[in-house]
């Protein structure tokens, strides 16, 4: 399977990871006192109907300390693809993209 990224669009697909991490790093905090479900719930905004099966699931697999390394690499790497032209920034997303497989599934 190929994935096409637009190259273009790399800082954008590092905001809208960031976003998902915060999100899930605010359900796990919250899951401390309540149950999953009862956190995201309580999240505002809320989370999209069609989108919460999902997002309950992936914060069942994450915990704080690993939000918290997979938020270090995307700042490392924002800065990385920010201040350096001649790296190819496209194998540096998709390599994100599989760190954070790795660390949500370890």
């Amino acid at each position: 399977m190929k994935l096409f990224f637009e190259t273009e669009k790399n800082i954008l697909y590092l905001n809208l990871i960031n976003q998902r991490l915060n999100r899930l790093n605010e359900v796990v905090k919250k899951a401390k006192n309540l149950n999953i479900e009862q956190a995201v719930t309580s999240l505002k905004p809320p989370i999209f109907w069609k989108d919460k099966n999902n997002f309950m699931l992936q914060a069942k697999k994450w915990n704080s300390t690993k939000i918290n390394e997979i938020l270090k690499k995307t700042y490392h790497l924002e800065l990385m693809i920010k201040s350096n032209s001649s790296v190819s920034k496209n194998i540096l997303i998709k390599k994100l993209i599989l760190d954070i497989c790795e660390s949500a599934n370890s």
